[in-house]
């Protein structure tokens, strides 16, 4: 019987047996083989993804030997074919660099025509050159979907990514992935997001990008300063309040008088140095910008003589 791929669970004892069609037809042998199979492996410490590790790291290696025919055994560290040494403790690489990366195995001592599995360590790096792409790229209008892309180069692999809005603590919620998505963006999502890509050696944020949503007047309103009674002859200030991206480029100031509006001003600003009573009436203003325009509801201005 050839046996291939042994592994320490094929330890034990193994018979011969003979069978044949008949019912007493069998026979089983008294004599036993003894199979021990003895495990050896390099332990490598501290765990890294893929065995990378960043220049000048602290490395231990180590060989261990599991089976009846590991006790008392010496077993020596090799890297691509050169004995480093004896191994049964930890065998000590400071300042990992390239001279030390290569493939690490275990011998018994003396040498024998056995070997543990090869174990490759490499030099690796943290997250580096990571940057934000945003597509489609420039203003993005309101109601419109946007995807945001942290792209960073890393050996091994990035493995985990967390996205921040406005250089807030806490991460944009569902945003563990190298793409984020946003459907349907309102004005509130207008903003700096900057990504943090990391792997087992490290991390690494980006410089924050401008996310510009764009969107036409809204919220218009008038606020009357100073507020409360207003008396004849005092000073009086109407101001056109409006929210937009890009800002209001254009004021129109209308006073209802019966069933027809007057236009009155064309300033973010209608002011009454000195107001009289026949400046009392209904006021209201229409807001332009290239994305559309808004109109505020009417307010009272009510003179006191």
């Amino acid at each position: 019987m050839q046996m291939t791929n042994i592994r320490s669970t094929d330890t034990g004892l193994y018979r011969f047996r003979f069978e044949t069609d008949h019912t007493q037809g069998r026979w089983t042998s008294s004599d036993a083989a003894v199979l021990s199979v003895t495990e050896l492996l390099v332990d490598v410490h501290p765990a890294r993804t893929e065995n990378r590790f960043a220049s000048g790291e602290t490395v231990y290696l180590r060989c261990i030997a599991r089976g009846c025919a590991a006790a008392g055994k010496t077993f020596a560290l090799y890297r691509n074919g050169v004995n480093l040494g004896p191994a049964n403790n930890w065998f000590t690489i400071y300042n990992f660099d390239q001279q030390h990366a290569g493939m690490y195995t275990c011998r018994p001592v003396p040498p024998q025509k056995i070997q543990s599995p090869g174990v490759a360590l490499a030099v690796g790096y943290a997250p580096q050159s990571t940057v934000v792409t945003v597509s489609p790229s420039g203003a993005i209008s309101a109601g419109s979907s946007v995807t945001l892309t942290c792209s960073s180069n890393a050996d091994p692999p990035v493995e985990s990514y967390a996205w921040f809005k406005d250089h807030q603590s806490g991460s944009v919620p569902d945003s563990f992935k190298p793409q984020l998505h946003l459907w349907r963006v309102l004005p509130t999502d207008r903003g700096l997001y900057h990504c943090v890509a990391r792997n087992s050696l490290g991390f690494e944020r980006s410089r924050p990008v401008l996310l510009n949503i764009t969107y036409a007047p809204t919220g218009t309103a008038v606020l009357i300063s100073p507020p409360g009674d207003i008396m004849e002859g005092s000073s009086v200030n109407l101001t056109c309040s409006s929210d937009a991206n890009p800002p209001v480029d254009r004021y129109t100031w209308y006073q209802i008088s019966g069933d027809r509006s007057w236009k009155k001003g064309s300033m973010q600003n209608l002011t009454f140095p000195i107001i009289r009573a026949q400046h009392g009436g209904q006021y209201y203003c229409t807001v332009w910008s290239p994305y559309g325009q808004d109109t505020s509801a009417p307010i009272t201005l009510p003179v006191l003589c």
